[in-house]
């Protein structure tokens, strides 16, 4: 396991994150060395979105297996990998303006019930129909 996801609530709203491959509801990112995934959680959340989280709880996980070769010097777990996925709640919007990325373009809360007119993966939107049943 080397990176975490979440799922971000704001009421009846969910996170929603665009980027040059399109649209996503499960922020995150790699967990850094001596950093816990919840802390790892936070910083990704705060730096692609610019929102402070809170109320983190545990959902599932992504298991992915790479299907080529390991690359030389390929630092991450291979070729089984976790992502921990967590839902969250919003808490705050940061003081400090999100940090621009050559991946990230843009985050915003949208209502859930838009999400159906949006292209969003159906592993995604099955986290968040876990995620809703349970609240």
């Amino acid at each position: 396991m080397s990176s975490v996801r979440a799922l971000v609530f704001r009421g009846d709203n969910i996170l929603l994150m665009r980027n040059r491959g399109g649209m996503h509801i499960l922020p995150g990112g790699r967990v850094e060395p001596r950093e816990t995934q919840l802390d790892a959680l936070r910083r990704e959340i705060l730096e692609e979105a610019g929102v402070r989280i809170t109320d983190i709880q545990g959902l599932g996980f992504i298991h992915l297996r790479h299907q080529t070769p390991k690359p030389p010097n390929y630092p991450y777990p291979y070729p089984d990998f976790f992502q921990p996925i967590f839902t969250t709640h919003f808490h705050s919007n940061s003081n400090a303006q999100r940090q621009p990325d050559d991946y990230e373009i843009s985050a915003e809360f949208v209502p859930i019930a838009r999400l159906s007119d949006m292209r969003i993966r159906s592993l995604e939107l099955a986290f968040l129909d876990a995620a809703t049943r349970a609240q």
